[in-house]
């Protein structure tokens, strides 16, 4: 009998679906294993090195369905961390499809709740959630299915949402720099850069506050300078410097 044949004399059963497996050597191989191979009481293990290369995939695929369990995971995600752990292509194959029968694995799952849960907690948009699946490794033609379902007057909703909240939020800039800051922000969350026009082209962007203070701080700066005809047109031409619109200074400076 070699070193790499084992005659098995008994087992003892162990936690987490292992039994000790007691003969020439003592061995600790998980259920699956002693059932594909068929290892019972008196018979000799004649390969051992493929008995204990299917156990390290048994034990590796329980530890998959834990990570799974706390998180769901693309295909692309489970090779990766299987490629890392250093298992052969055969038993990736073999761990993946027994995931996928048994519905912990599927791609299809993973995109209608992601974008289900981006859609619930986050801004993005459609273009970064494209995005963001590729890079996981979805399908381009599965990630599209799913956003095509999706109307535009959702999106539109979701950036009005940001614009109102950017708007409430903004006390120093006004008019085009104020639009465009916003407008910018949103594009770099995944939106269209025509589909936020569209919505943005509905918003007022004039900031009386942020108008003030610019308007204040340039009057005080040169009030000493000039007379009064002088200073207006001084302050006009700072203030549309500054990115304000000739119509809001002058809207402004007939109010003070």
């Amino acid at each position: 009998m070699t070193m790499n044949n084992i005659k098995i004399k008994k087992f003892e059963k162990l936690k987490n679906n292992k039994y000790k497996v007691i003969g020439d050597q003592e061995l600790v191989l998980y259920d699956n294993t002693i059932i594909k191979f068929n290892l019972l009481q008196n018979k000799v293990i004649e390969d051992l090195n493929e008995v204990l290369e299917y156990d390290k995939a048994t034990e590796i695929y329980y530890e998959i369905v834990k990570v799974i369990n706390r998180k769901l995971r693309t295909v692309h995600e489970i090779k990766k961390i299987l490629k890392e752990k250093e298992v052969s292509n055969q038993y990736i194959e073999a761990i993946i499809n027994k995931l996928k029968e048994s519905r912990l694995l599927d791609d299809e799952k993973y995109v209608s709740s992601y974008i289900h849960d981006v859609l619930r907690l986050k801004n993005t948009g459609p273009r970064k959630i494209e995005t963001d699946l590729l890079a996981l490794g979805i399908p381009d033609y599965l990630i599209k299915e799913y956003l095509f379902n999706i109307t535009d007057d959702i999106w539109e909703e979701r950036i009005s949402k940001m614009i109102e909240k950017k708007l409430k939020s903004n006390h120093t800039k006004t008019g085009l720099n104020l639009k465009v800051s916003i407008a910018t922000f949103i594009v770099h969350e995944g939106y269209t850069k025509e589909m936020v026009m569209k919505v943005a082209n509905r918003y007022d962007y004039t900031c009386l506050e942020a108008i003030e203070k610019d308007y204040k701080k340039i009057f005080n700066k040169y009030k000493d300078k000039y007379d009064k005809d002088k200073l207006k047109d001084v302050i006009k031409s700072k203030m549309c410097m500054k990115g304000y619109t000739t119509d809001e200074v002058t809207s402004y400076m007939n109010k003070e």
